[in-house]
């Protein structure tokens, strides 16, 4: 075993650790003591752990104790009676000195999952108080220089001589203690580092006391130093002190950085430290810490001096990424120990940030260059991982990581020697690379990191681009559609990489697969439309801030949707053909957009151009056509998979293709209104009365279609959406045309009009489905059938009213022409007329045997009776009068010896002696 267990907290360390890396507690020697006194630290240490392991139990022992006599003794009502045994058995005296209750353990084959304990007294006291208090005491040595460096308090040279003197003296007072407080020497120690680290720095940088070569000569003496004594004493805490006071020193010292050109060299010594610790330990968090120190105080020095020399700034860049190379990859190689997660993870992500920091500094003038720096990377990485290769007994794990690199910036070399552009892909190459490394090494923490690069990528990529040439672009040949193939394409990669291994994936890794999915359609489409923004010659933020004319951004409307609805019944098709729930809400969703946009921007922001418009055959129909016929394509050939969907996806597809039909009524609503649009500018002539009788004859047929297909399929969503349009267009009949739309006394023609024309449609196509499907709508459930019934009901009323309302036109018409009174003549002829009706539809009863039929007629038959002998005989002039109560009285004779005929069924009727369908 290669493993030691802490005494205190049960963690495993690396064997050879002298202090566990979780509590801190001794838990081996540093090399080179004496056998006698390891073997009596050995002992002292564990009767110090036997001694902590008894005490805990007395203080459990002592709760108990004192829980129970708490407790009240148990009364005769509570106590159980005694059973046969219990009586003979005597009380059990109380044992003073009882042993505590033994813990209740886990049973054979479940695993234990109690918490180890650990004494925080012992871990915050001992450990963590020594490492805080070390780093306050060289902050405050700093900030102390920094004082005095403002108050002129001490001579320059004190001032060096004094911080010079405090880090040596904790140095030697860490040294001392060593053998007693171990950790709080440790502590010390590292604060003596960076104390000294800051006295050096400041002597040159500040005050120039001493000449650079001899600074840089102190400066890699503190860092041997420091990383000396930290693997001496097998000492993280000295090692991560020591890089936190060298990396804050040059920040505390002054308001603003040093000249760049000091700062860089510096950063080196640091870092040549850092690797020759990382040479012999495998200090994951120093290293990764060192890293972070490098990198933020580069960035800080080239924030601050933009102004510098680009090369100078690559050359300092170069030197901390080979360094971190080393740090990286080393002691893997060197000492054959295997990487861990975060130690690959580092690799990967110093290549990445080196590209992309490189990429910063050279982007003005060297831009050209990024190729033969990305081919100088693939070159090293892959000598490096020739190299683990070829040694014996070194890992594959760091040439497994390294290669896979090695082969990212050879695939980038190439597109960087044509455009910088192409940079981004960095990001997405290197992060299909660290999912799949993930994978193949079972780390976790790759794949994490791998997302986080395609992240990084997906979201530069829908920033890009800011700077397009309108005048120079042409659609999918152009370097941003080629990074965003590239960068979709790698979201793809990584979503087929979590399928493949799906089993392997850990819990929280489950919706990756599906995400990456997500995202890579959502880019897909974003780039697909911002082909198509600069493909007419447009910027997203001048149609953002709505400063386009309407005719400019009409064709790109148009296109949008087409994109959008053909990309959403891809998905719609992908997700029922292959059953991805994903797909399937995705197209949804998509298509949901599509329409909306249709109905709320497409409809009031395209209008048809006067000279070129064509009905039905026009851009803007069609996309209607596009967004709709796909839908409706797919509602047919995949009804039994949707059927067969859950229960909230079955429902989700009824209201798509109940919002399609929608769609396609307001379509044609919208078609008819710019027809009649064009004609009244063409020809100079109001068309308002013809788009309304236009409405209601396309409204009255499509409700009629929908009804007509949900009776013959049985479904019942269109039967719902049937009725409810052909109830829309009844009213707008009956509540709008009747008195919005009066006849023209010039042109108008009896029963040859078109508001007559659009009437006659709607009752027709009412009727007939009421005819056609009177089978069907017996066999429906007992609730639709009986509002179904009221078919026949609504298309006599609506011709009863179309024909009273003719004939009030034609009086209307007549007394405008003649201008003569009409009333009389009108009200014999609605009187006439609704007599006939009622006749009619009791001779039809009666044709039919259908008792309703026959009551029906007798109650409209009812109403011209009321009316004769209530207004008729009042408001009608005599010949009118005459003629009315004559013809009445003939219609009722005819109806009275029609009854006389069928006497058994009119007695049936009225007395319920026969049984009649109905």
């Amino acid at each position: 075993m290669n493993e030691i267990r802490c005494a205190v907290c049960n963690t495993a360390n690396p064997a050879g650790t002298v202090y566990c890396e979780n509590c801190g507690a001794q838990i081996g020697f540093p090399a080179g003591e004496d056998t006698g006194e390891r073997r009596y630290a050995a002992e002292l240490s564990q009767m110090r752990r036997d001694v902590e392991a008894i005490a805990r139990r007395l203080d459990r022992l002592q709760a108990e104790i004192a829980r129970e006599s708490q407790e009240p003794p148990a009364t005769a009502v509570d106590r159980p009676p005694p059973g046969p045994q219990q009586r003979s058995a005597p009380p059990r005296p109380q044992q003073r000195n009882a042993p505590p209750r033994p813990q209740r353990r886990s049973t054979p084959g479940q695993p234990d999952l109690s918490l180890p304990s650990i004494d925080w007294d012992r871990v915050l006291g001992r450990n963590w108080l020594a490492i805080i208090g070390a780093l306050t005491l060289a902050l405050g040595i700093g900030f102390f220089l920094k004082l005095s460096f403002d108050n002129n308090w001490i001579g320059e040279t004190g001032r060096i001589a004094l911080g010079l003197a405090a880090g040596a003296g904790l140095l030697a007072l860490g040294e001392y203690t060593r053998q007693r407080a171990a950790v709080w020497a440790q502590a010390v120690t590292a604060g003596g580092a960076a104390t000294l680290y800051m006295s050096i720095y400041a002597a040159y940088v500040l005050y120039e006391l001493i000449r650079p070569d001899l600074a840089f000569l102190a400066l890699g003496g503190v860092v041997a130093l420091a990383g000396a004594l930290a693997i001496r004493l097998d000492s993280r805490v000295i090692g991560f002190l020591g890089i936190v006071g060298a990396f804050i020193a040059p920040i505390l010292l002054g308001p603003e950085l040093p000249d760049v050109r000091l700062v860089l060299p510096y950063i080196a010594i640091v870092d040549l430290g850092i690797l020759g610790v990382a040479s012999v330990r495998n200090w994951r968090w120093f290293t990764i810490a060192g890293w972070i120190g490098s990198y933020g105080l580069f960035a800080a020095g080239y924030n601050q001096y933009p102004e510098t020399d680009p090369l100078l700034f690559q050359a300092g860049l170069t030197v901390i990424f080979l360094i971190f190379v080393g740090a990286t990859t080393l002691f893997h190689i060197i000492w054959r120990r295997v990487p861990g997660s975060l130690d690959m993870a580092l690799v990967a992500v110093n290549a990445t940030a080196y590209l992309a920091l490189t990429a910063m500094v050279l982007s003005d003038a060297y831009s050209d260059w990024l190729w033969v720096i990305a081919s100088a990377m693939a070159i090293l990485y892959g000598a490096i991982s020739f190299v683990a290769y070829t040694r014996p007994g070194a890992p594959p794990q760091t040439a497994m990581i390294t290669l896979p690199i090695a082969l990212v910036f050879l695939t980038l070399s190439i597109p960087l020697a044509l455009t910088g552009v192409w940079l981004m892909t960095a990001w997405a190459a290197q992060g299909v690379v660290l999912v799949w490394s993930g994978f193949v090494l079972g780390r976790l923490p790759m794949r994490v990191f791998g997302l986080g690069a395609l992240a990084l990528s997906a979201m530069h990529l829908l920033n890009l681009p800011p700077d397009v040439e309108i005048d120079d672009f042409s659609v999918l040949l152009n370097e941003h559609f080629g990074v965003a193939v590239f960068v979709i394409g790698a979201v793809y990669a990584a979503a087929y990489l979590y399928h493949r291994n799906r089993d392997s994936s850990h819990e929280k890794e489950l919706p990756a697969a599906a995400t990456l999915m997500a995202a890579a359609s959502v880019l897909t489409l974003v780039t697909l439309s911002r082909e198509a923004v600069f493909f007419y010659g447009l910027v997203p933020e001048a149609i953002a801030d709505w400063q386009v004319e309407r005719n400019e951004v009409s064709p790109l409307l148009i296109t949008l949707t087409w994109i959008w609805a053909v990309y959403a019944a891809g998905l719609l098709v992908l997700g029922l053909a292959r059953n991805k729930p994903l797909a399937r809400w995705g197209g949804l969703a998509l298509v949901g957009l599509v329409f909306v946009k249709l109905v709320l921007v497409d409809s009031f922001i395209i209008l048809p151009e006067v000279d070129s418009h064509i009905p039905v055959l026009n851009s803007k129909f069609l996309s209607f056509v596009v967004a709709a016929a796909p839908v409706a394509a797919i509602g047919y050939v995949y009804r039994d998979v949707i059927r067969n969907l859950v229960e909230q996806e079955t429902a989700a597809f009824r209201a798509l293709f109940a919002a399609t039909n929608v769609l396609a009524v307001w379509a044609l609503t919208v078609e008819i209104v710019h027809f009649f649009s064009v004609r009244e500018e063409r020809l100079d002539i109001d068309q308002g009365v013809a788009i309304m009788l236009a409405l209601t004859v396309i409204w009255a047929l499509y409700g009629t279609a929908l009804l007509a297909a949900g009776l013959w399929k049985n479904l019942a969503l269109a039967r719902q959406g049937g009725l409810g349009l052909l109830g829309l267009a009844i009213v707008k009949i009956v509540l709008l045309d009747t008195f919005a739309l009066l006849p023209d006394a010039a042109t108008y023609t009896l029963v040859l009009n078109w508001h007559f024309g659009a009437n006659v449609v709607t009752v027709a196509a009412i009727a007939v489905v009421a005819f056609a499907f009177r089978e069907r709508i017996r066999n429906l459930s007992y609730r639709e059938g009986q509002i179904m019934r009221w078919l026949p009901v609504a298309a006599g009323g609506l011709a009863l009213w179309s024909m009273s309302l003719e004939a009030i036109h034609y009086f209307s018409v007549q007394e405008e022409l003649l201008g003569t009174e009409q009333d009389s003549a009108m009200h014999l002829t609605l009187t006439v007329l609704w007599a006939v009706y009622g006749v009619v539809v009791i001779a039809a009863g009666f044709l039919r045997d259908e008792s309703r039929i026959r009551l029906a007629g007798m109650a409209l038959l009812a109403v011209p009776v009321i009316k004769l002998f209530v207004f008729d005989v009042f408001l009608l002039e005599q010949v009118y009068r005459v003629a009315a109560f004559v013809t009445l009285g003939a219609l009722l004779l005819g109806a009275g010896l029609a009854y006389q005929r069928y006497s058994a069924e009119f007695k049936g009727f009225l007395l319920g002696r026969q049984d009649e369908r109905g």
